[in-house]
């Protein structure tokens, strides 16, 4: 089994959201092989990337499908994002401003905005995770538009967009 099978199985699922369908076939043009791992990884780590996409059966056990597809969005999103992170500084300088920013405004309680966690983490919760998004949301009500603006230089490749505007689709996520 690799990611298309599981991002497919995702895509014609009914509890799935549209929001998380659309992004989930953005990213399946990524593939990896996928395994699944008994038990759980220590840290409360709900799936990892790399080589290959590992979801841990503990989780899958105790997950809606909705977090499970939520989850493998967020680690396809750390295979296609990792090297423009790791290669350019001023993409992780921006990720690192944004991250920092809401820290300030929400703590260090969510994922993506712990202490201990890269700033490409805060990209792919807020991408991934509609309770996170939920959450900046009711911080500040232009969110989406400012992390766009942000980053939309390194990922409107990605969404098939040619400017500098939020995609509709996004907006929705």
């Amino acid at each position: 089994m690799d990611t298309v099978d599981v991002v497919n199985f995702f895509i014609n699922h009914d509890e799935v959201k549209p929001q998380t369908k659309e992004l989930l076939k953005k990213l399946n043009k990524v593939n990896r092989p996928f395994i699944t791992r008994e038990g759980r990884k220590e840290g409360g780590v709900r799936a990892s990337s790399g080589a290959a996409l590992y979801l841990y059966t503990d989780i899958i056990k105790s997950s809606t499908t909705q977090q499970s597809a939520e989850d493998v969005a967020h680690e396809m999103l750390h295979i296609y994002l990792m090297k423009e992170y790791e290669n350019n500084p001023e993409f992780k300088t921006t990720l690192d401003t944004l991250q920092e920013k809401y820290k300030q405004k929400l703590g260090s309680e969510w994922y993506g905005l712990g202490d201990d966690d890269r700033s490409d983490e805060f990209l792919n919760e807020f991408l991934s995770n509609s309770s996170f998004r939920s959450e900046l949301e009711k911080h500040d009500k232009n969110l989406f538009q400012r992390i766009w603006e942000a980053i939309s230089g390194v990922i409107k490749e990605f969404f098939g967009k040619n400017n500098n505007r939020l995609p509709k689709d996004l907006l929705e996520l």
